[in-house]
């Protein structure tokens, strides 16, 4: 759950570890949801038990919760594919030097 959710360990408190140690269990009885609906509905359930238990589940939870429910934070259990544009898309074909001119670009625009 923490590299699915990119959250980084060293940077909760020791109370949002043991909030984090109760989801991470919780996450794992719903058989470690990668799909984005369900685990939404997983980082509910989490967020309703840490409220029972009087634990805190840390600030970087919540906004990993909210983004999803906005749907502004992709998962990297979903997969987004992103053709990325060749060479040969933009005429640019068996010519070294226009092939490197073309990748110094991409790379540039961060492509």
């Amino acid at each position: 759950m923490q590299s699915i959710l990119e959250i980084v360990l060293e940077s909760l408190t020791s109370e949002e570890r043991r909030g984090f140690a109760v989801a991470e269990e919780i996450y794992k009885l719903q058989k470690s949801p990668t799909e984005i609906s369900q685990l939404h509905e997983t980082m509910k359930l989490i967020i309703g038990e840490c409220t029972k238990r009087h634990l805190r589940y840390g600030k970087a939870f919540l906004l990993r919760f909210k983004q999803i429910e906005r749907g502004e934070w992709p998962s990297k259990a979903i997969p987004f594919p992103r053709k990325q544009p060749v060479p040969s898309d933009y005429g640019v074909r068996a010519n070294p030097a226009a092939m490197e001119r073309y990748w110094a670009r991409q790379r540039k625009i961060g492509a």
